[in-house]
């Protein structure tokens, strides 16, 4: 076969490249010179094509195949970087997207683009079927396009075979990594020179499932071998398929088995983004939330944070998922401002969704919590809390949570301005719901539990502060209560305050009875 490239208006001609042009060309002249079957028909040695387009270098691609599959008699020493460079580029141009990223898949979109894409590489793909016709069945071939390099390689002869270099071996063994063809890559890594490079590449195979070697043997085999100096990585060229090999293959540790340790957790990763990705069409939301949960066990915060972020319209991800992601996100990081002002929003859009549950969410995974971090990203965020008291009146449980978690910052934090914060808020949603109380007492004539939960919880926080005065009027408050003081009551509330506290107004009279004359207080009374 003659071949050029012609001026031409084909759809495709542009994503044609004249670097692989040349190498189709150089590959040409190579099968031109290896000796030839007798009565074998063979289009690319008998017939003149152009190349214009891409369907016309498949075309060429798969007569090139055919040639030295069905009309080769042998092959001779050859340029391996000419049939690795023709192949990766008809491989680059049928592969899939990619998705080994939470970014690769929240950036996919399935617009005419893609669509198109699809419909090329479909098309791409029966032009070469057309053209070559395997004689036997593709046991050991994964991809929809056959291997020329693996096909030269077959073809050579034992004497060739033991002149191929380190770097020529590698080179077959980085493509036939990059097609997932196992049992071909064990067949040449097994009978040749081995590099460092070729056994790493040899033991991220075994983590394969189907693979017929264990990871375990393949170390051990291997412990005291001494690899081949010459190799073709580090690779600094230009073909981005080696490269990207290159860049796995690269590691500060010298220790093999850090190296392969680190790969591991790679690679599982890479497992669970495509897993996530091939289900999420069906149902987004619970695949979503689902995955945020799988980011935070592996520690993926960020990659975490970019699922909720693409989550516009809050239905996906779940706001204790992503207040408990931000959260640990913040403690992994606890200088980031980053982290702070993403559980800021987080709370922030919660709180303006009005939703009961996603208030009870945020004060256990957040309010609660917030002794865990610095004071400046406590105070920070305790901030955006105060948006959230002219809401409790949708619910008591709301507000007796509210107050137990305002109760729990107080008892662990030691600096001032947590516990003013504290005092404040407490003081806000106390008028709050004392206003709420009073409209609701013209209906109700004895108070609940959830009553005489807020009242204990700001004596807790009064009390715990050594605050007399608040911890006085609110006392006087629940005196003045319907609420019915249970002798257990009074003793649970009689130990909410420092007994001994000489400032204590409370320490004047000794006993005081109820309105009732029935519960006695040691030391809790009015004036």
């Amino acid at each position: 076969m003659e071949t050029s490239m012609e001026e031409s208006f084909s759809y495709d001609e542009n994503l044609l490249d004249k670097k692989a042009i040349r190498s189709f060309v150089r590959l040409n002249r190579i099968l031109g010179q290896f000796p030839k079957k007798d009565g074998i028909e063979c289009v690319l040695c008998q017939e003149k094509t152009k190349i214009r387009n891409l369907h016309d270098m498949f075309k060429a691609y798969a007569c090139a195949v055919s040639c030295l599959v069905h009309h080769t008699k042998s092959v001779g020493d050859a340029d391996l970087f000419v049939f690795f460079e023709v192949e990766d580029f008809v491989m680059k141009k049928i592969k899939r997207r990619e998705m080994c990223t939470i970014r690769d898949v929240l950036e996919y979109k399935r617009d005419t683009k893609e669509m198109y894409e699809d419909a090329l590489r479909e098309q791409l793909v029966a032009v070469y079927k057309t053209y070559f016709i395997e004689d036997a069945i593709k046991i050991n071939c994964e991809q929809d396009i056959e291997s020329i390099v693996y096909k030269y390689y077959k073809l050579a002869d034992d004497c060739l075979r033991k002149k191929f270099t380190a770097k020529s071996l590698e080179l077959i063994l980085t493509l036939l990594f990059r097609r997932n063809e196992l049992i071909r890559f064990f067949k040449v890594f097994s009978s040749g020179k081995k590099s460092r490079a070729a056994f790493k590449l040899a033991l991220l195979f075994t983590l394969k499932p189907e693979s017929h070697i264990s990871t375990e043997i393949l170390l051990k085999e291997f412990e005291d071998v001494e690899f081949e100096k010459d190799s073709l990585f580090p690779y600094s060229g230009n073909i981005g398929s080696i490269r990207k090999v290159s860049k796995m293959l690269e590691d500060s540790e010298t220790d093999i088995g850090e190296w392969f340790k680190m790969q591991k957790e790679r690679i599982y990763w890479e497992e669970c983004v495509q897993m996530w990705a091939a289900n999420r069409e069906s149902d987004a939301a619970a695949m979503d939330n689902s995955m945020v949960e799988i980011c935070i066990k592996n520690k993926r915060y960020e990659d975490g944070w970019l699922i909720c972020k693409n989550d516009v319209e809050g239905t996906n991800v779940s706001v204790s998922k992503a207040c408990i992601l931000c959260f640990k996100g913040l403690k992994k990081n606890p200088k980031s401002n980053a982290w702070k002002a993403r559980i800021g929003e987080i709370v922030e859009y919660s709180i303006s969704t009005g939703n009961v549950n996603s208030f009870h969410v945020l004060i256990d995974e957040v309010l609660t919590k917030l002794y865990e971090v610095s004071p400046s990203h406590r105070i920070s965020i305790l901030r955006r809390f105060s948006k959230m008291i002219s809401c409790l009146h949708r619910s008591e449980d709301l507000t007796v949570d509210f107050f137990k978690g305002l109760q729990e910052l107080c008892s662990r934090c030691e600096d001032f301005e947590t516990r003013n914060l504290c005092i404040k808020y407490s003081e806000q949603a106390y008028e709050e719901w004392r206003k709420d109380r009073k409209k609701k007492f013209l209906f109700f004539k004895r108070q609940g539990l959830q009553d005489i939960l807020i009242y204990r919880t700001l004596l807790e926080i009064y009390g715990s502060m050594k605050d007399c005065r608040r911890f006085y009027s609110v006392y006087q408050d629940l005196l003045k209560s319907n609420i019915e003081l249970t002798k257990e009551l009074c003793i649970k509330l009689e130990g909410l305050h420092i007994q001994d506290c000489e400032e204590c107004i409370l320490k004047r009279n000794r006993v005081v009875v109820n309105k009732d004359q029935r519960i006695a207080f040691n030391f809790l009374n009015k004036p």
